[in-house]
């Protein structure tokens, strides 16, 4: 018998699923104590689809992979100008079974890590919480962060290091 990879998984939950939202997990009480207790450098950011106007990627946690159904990153792409880059909106999905452990925090910042920078209008968060993760991933370390009147700007020092005339393009554009 051939045993399904983690991504091969992902993609037939994907499929048969709504795209896009994290499909039930029944983790194991040891498995939720791992959660807790897990780092954003643990966690990969896995493409498991592309449309052009979204990529949804999985988060595997090292150890935890067959987790990786509960936790989907949709990233809407939104092109902006011809010489700045676009857009990456986050919109996260995570199984209620593990909600409430930290882990959108660490996924957000494991993102930021794997696309550089993050931006979300406060008008589009569907959930209150997310004022909160916003607000504690500006506080992580290697964490640049932009408040503005109508969005969130964060992104990673690190990745967006030489690229500061386009981080200023892309706040300048926002902020307008």
């Amino acid at each position: 018998m051939k045993v399904k990879s983690c991504t091969e998984i992902v993609n037939e939950n994907f499929i048969l699923n709504n795209a896009g939202m994290a499909a039930p997990i029944d983790p194991t009480s040891a498995e939720l104590t791992k959660l807790k207790k897990v780092k954003w450098q643990d966690m990969d950011i896995m493409m498991v689809h592309h449309t052009g106007a979204h990529e949804f990627n999985t988060v595997n946690i090292r150890g935890l992979d067959h987790l990786a159904k509960g936790m989907i990153m949709d990233v809407e792409i939104t092109p902006i100008d011809p010489d700045l880059p676009a857009l990456y909106s986050p919109h996260i999905s995570i199984d209620n079974s593990i909600r409430g452990l930290g882990l959108a925090t660490k996924i957000y910042r494991a993102t930021l890590a794997e696309y550089g920078y993050l931006y979300a209008k406060h008008s589009s968060r569907v959930e209150p919480i997310m004022n909160h993760v916003w607000k504690s991933v500006s506080k992580m370390p290697g964490v640049g962060y932009v408040k503005g009147k109508k969005f969130d700007f964060a992104y990673d020092k690190k990745a967006m290091k030489d690229l500061e005339e386009e981080l200023t393009g892309i706040i300048e554009y926002i902020n307008n």
